[in-house]
Order: C-alpha cells, then structure tokens, then sequence
C-alpha cells in the first residue's frame, strides 16, 4: 500500500528548507489557528500544543495525506519571548538575550487519519554579550522581523551566538532527527538527517 503524501503546515520557509533535506517532496500549507490562546505557563508544552494544533487543523483539510506541524518557543527563564512587534521591539528583545543563556523548544506533530505522533525537543542558545549598537545593525538586515527571539542561528544572527547545545536544526525551526523519528514510524524510508551542532 503506497504511503500517503507529506503535507507541511507551516508558513515558515525556514521549515520548508529544512524538510527538503530530507524528504524530496512533500506539498505545503499554512494553517490558520489562534497560537495566542494556546500559550500555557509551560512553554515546552505550548511548543506541543501549538504544533499539534497546526498539523490538526490542516489533517481536516486533507485527511488523505501525513500533515507535519511545527512550532518553535523561545523560553528565557520561563518568558515567552515571542516575534517581535517591530525593530524597537526586536532591538529589546536582542538585549534582554545578551549575555545570557535561553531554552529554545520545538514542537514537531505527524499527523494521519489513524495515528498521532509528536515530539518536544529541548535546545540551549547562550548569547555573546554586545552592545545596542550591535543589536540595531543586525535589526537592520531585517533579518529578525518574523522570528521568535528575534533572531536566526542560519543567518547574520549566528555572529551574536556563543553556543549552542542540543538539535541545531530544531533552533532553526524543524528539528530534523525527531521529524525522522515520526516519519519511519509511518512508514517512511529516509536517509539519516545530519544535526551539527553550533559550537563557540
């Protein structure tokens, strides 16, 4: 029986990099729910609702495919640090993180008309300490505008990054390794997914 065809509910283009590098075709749709009202005091568990929300609300609309849902949550000491408003408020979230060590959890959901699989994965990202300036110059690419944190770990961003610890892809936005975990327990032959990780 041939399996059903890989839908991404996602409107991250992030995602669908990353889920290129390991499946070589799968179609793409953006849910449109409420993630606001799914925030709860436990960030990690607002990561798994909000990327089973995702993956549910497209399953409805496609019940014949295996929708993927993803959600990534920035956690500094239990704040939810979400995408910011504009570049002030990008530039005030960059300082806050300066210097310090946040938990950035990723929620990935596998979702068929029989099974429901999902996953949280748990990564640290400690910031180099830097100045106004520096944070300004970087709000300037416009790089941050539509990220949680306000920052990416792929791109001009990964100059304020001292380490990372844990999934480098789930930072990124679709943790690769659990993604394949789902993926073979539906079915699905895939190739092993590299996860480097960011060191200093």
């Amino acid at each position: 029986m041939p399996l059903p065809p890989i839908l991404l509910a996602s409107a991250s283009p992030r995602r669908r990099e990353l889920l290129a590098r390991l499946v070589p075709d799968f179609q793409v749709e953006a849910p449109e729910i409420d993630e606001d009202a799914l925030v709860v005091s436990d960030l990690r568990q607002t990561a798994r609702r909000v990327s089973r929300a995702k993956a549910f609300a497209a399953l409805h609309r496609h019940p014949e495919m295996l929708v993927l849902g993803g959600d990534t949550v920035v956690d500094l000491d239990g704040q939810l640090l979400g995408k910011p408003k504009d570049a002030e408020d990008a530039v005030r979230i960059l300082m806050v993180l300066s210097g310090r060590t946040h938990r950035v959890h990723t929620g990935v959901a596998g979702f068929n008309g029989r099974r429901r699989l999902g996953e949280v994965v748990t990564s640290f990202v400690r910031f180099h300490r830097f100045t106004a300036q520096k944070a300004r110059a970087y709000v300037q690419t416009g790089e941050p505008m539509d990220k949680a944190g306000a920052y990416g770990v792929q791109g001009a961003g990964n100059e304020l990054i001292a380490e990372v610890r844990g999934s480098l892809t789930g930072v990124m936005g679709l943790p690769l390794p659990a993604v394949h975990r789902i993926l073979t327990q539906f079915g699905y032959r895939l190739p092993e997914p590299v996860d480097a990780i960011a060191a200093e």
